[in-house]
């Protein structure tokens, strides 16, 4: 499975292959993002929002607990999409290299035409 992950700061997105990954890569992404899901989960359980320290930790672990819920079920997950052009390639099944190929092409085909209406 390809996925193309937004990298804001930089304006760019870069995709990865899962199936192409070394399994150690695999495993620290899967655990990072497991430990970033399950911590931002009870984030808002604040000692502002929830002063006594027994009710903190209930909230806490009520939100963790639904989060938990949610990626075991797949349902209420919040996913974001990166570009009309990458959720086309997904739904069409296109590699990266199908995706190269097609905007060659189209280069191509401006880079014609542009000399066609210059002369």
């Amino acid at each position: 499975m390809i996925f193309n992950i937004q990298v804001s700061k930089i304006n760019t997105v870069e995709s990865f292959d899962d199936t192409k990954l070394p399994e150690v890569s695999k495993v620290h992404v899967f655990n990072y993002g497991l430990t970033q899901l399950l911590n931002d989960a009870h984030a808002g359980c604040t000692e502002k929002a929830y002063p006594v320290e027994a009710d903190r930790l209930a909230e806490a672990r009520r939100r963790v607990g639904l989060k938990v819920d949610q990626i075991r079920t797949g349902q209420g997950l919040k996913t974001s999409v990166v570009s009309p052009v990458l959720v086309a390639q997904a739904k069409e099944g296109l590699t990266d290299d199908d995706m190269i190929e097609a905007m060659a092409l189209i280069k191509a085909k401006k880079l014609a035409a542009a000399k066609k209406s210059a002369a």
